[in-house]
């Protein structure tokens, strides 16, 4: 038991120890460390005690001039630094000191130059014991510096740009302007609050540019700063296909192209005649730059070739958004005529029929198919040579039919045609010839030599 009470002893000894330490150490660093107040007036009067900082903030680039002054009372030693936005969070979150240390005194003035853009503080700190008044001013030049667009800002016209800046003086009111390189283009904002930042609508009639800058200017002090240059892209539809030298041929696939930025994503295309409205190609399609048309430029206008035809590409929701094709050539409508087999006429199954057309077609095949009834019977071929004829040999497994007719296509889309009405007969035999001629053929030929034989036995009996 006197062991047991010893040891808790001795432990609790210990665990005070600790605690007390511990307490020491904390205590030392809440002492010890500096307690910073940021983003204070620019002019003003403060009392600093030891291990007290006072920053003054604003956003400055290089080029630019921070200028300071102050001085205490009762006189006091003092540092003074210049802290970029980064240091500034450091020394806040853990009271570690850097940037640039600008002197060490009880008053003074100075200027500061940044070497690059942030958001710069000018530190008063002191370290040594007792209380003092700082009387300061730190003045920020330019009064305004335009943080946003930045170099890397791309915005379409007629959409919503974030303007951001920095001032010193929030009550002065400002006027935002737009300029191409050093040609003046729109005011975007007259007058507005000097908050910090704003939304401006971009001009729709400007062209593609990346040498365009925003300009703020104070109303009142006519203190004024320009953004870095950015982007500025049109909003449109470019049709790159039809080219003016295409000649599109009724009824074969054409592929069209376009390009377009900033627009929906559906587009409407229309064909167009001496720029008048002809007929609609499709209402809807997808905004991927491309669809396959088959060209038709309608009835009325079938049989001439003209080349003032036009595509234009259309933004589905936003009509104001369209482009043209050049005038390009689309040609008559191309014809075929099958001349034979000619109406009425009759074949045979196994007899070979001597298909023959005519067309204007520069297709360089065909696809011939036998039909009934408009529905396809049998593939004759899918492609032969666009020649004018073609041999075809009548097979037996068709039935007897007497309004058969072939249908000829280019492959190419461009012209087709059917022919006139014929009959197929299926002749039950080889090659077109009668079976029951065949075997009485056959028997003939079998008795003949029936007959010849037994002559020969009768005249050896003898």
């Amino acid at each position: 038991m006197k062991k047991i009470t010893k040891s808790v002893i001795v432990i609790s000894v210990f665990m005070l120890s600790f605690i007390s330490l511990m307490l020491q150490f904390d205590g030392d660093i809440s002492e010890n460390r500096p307690v910073g107040k940021f983003d204070v007036k620019n002019s003003d009067v403060w009392s600093l005690c030891e291990n007290d900082a006072l920053g003054i903030g604003g956003w400055s680039k290089q080029g630019d001039s921070i200028y300071y002054n102050f001085s205490t009372s009762p006189s006091a030693t003092i540092e003074v630094w210049a802290l970029d936005k980064g240091e500034k969070n450091t020394f806040e979150s853990t009271g570690t000191l850097s940037g640039i240390f600008l002197m060490s005194s009880g008053s003074g003035s100075g200027v500061f130059f940044p070497q690059y853009e942030s958001k710069w503080y000018i530190l008063f700190i002191k370290y040594t014991s007792g209380c003092t008044s700082v009387t300061y001013t730190v003045d920020f030049t330019p009064a305004i510096i335009v943080t946003s667009p930045s170099s890397s800002t791309t915005v379409f016209t007629e959409s919503d740009l974030l303007v951001e800046w920095g001032s010193k003086s929030m009550s002065e009111l400002l006027k935002i302007e737009l300029f191409k390189g050093t040609n003046f283009q729109a005011t975007l904002e007259t007058s507005t609050l000097n908050n910090g930042a704003e939304f401006c609508q971009i001009p729709e009639n400007l062209e593609d540019g990346s040498d365009y800058r925003i300009k703020i200017t104070g109303l009142t002090s006519g203190e004024y700063d320009s953004s870095d240059y950015f982007t500025i892209l049109k909003r449109k539809i470019e049709v790159y296909k039809p080219y003016k030298a295409d000649i599109l041929v009724p009824h074969t696939p054409y592929i069209i192209d376009w390009f377009s930025r900033g627009v929906s994503s559906k587009v409407r295309i229309d064909l167009y005649f001496n720029s008048t409205y002809l007929l609609e190609i499709t209402n809807e399609t997808d905004n991927d730059f491309y669809f396959t048309w088959n060209v038709w430029q309608g009835e009325n206008y079938s049989t001439i070739t003209d080349s003032h035809y036009q595509i234009r590409v259309q933004d589905r929701f936003t009509p104001k958004y369209f482009d043209f094709s050049p005038k390009f050539t689309i040609t008559s409508e191309r014809f075929l005529k099958i001349l034979t087999p000619v109406v009425n006429s009759s074949y045979n199954s196994g007899q070979i029929m001597d298909i023959t057309w005519e067309t204007d077609s520069s297709a360089e095949y065909v696809s011939i198919n036998l039909m009934r009834d408009s529905n396809t019977v049998l593939q004759i071929s899918p492609s032969t040579g666009n020649t004018g004829s073609f041999e075809w040999r009548i097979p037996s497994n068709l039935k007897n039919y007497p309004n058969y007719t072939l249908y000829i296509n280019t492959t190419d889309n461009s012209a087709h045609a059917y022919s006139e009405r014929f009959t197929i007969k299926v002749i039950n035999g080889i090659s077109g010839y009668s079976l029951p001629l065949i075997a009485t053929g056959i028997i003939l030929i079998g008795l003949c030599i029936f007959l010849r034989n037994h002559k020969k036995i009768l005249s050896y009996g003898r």
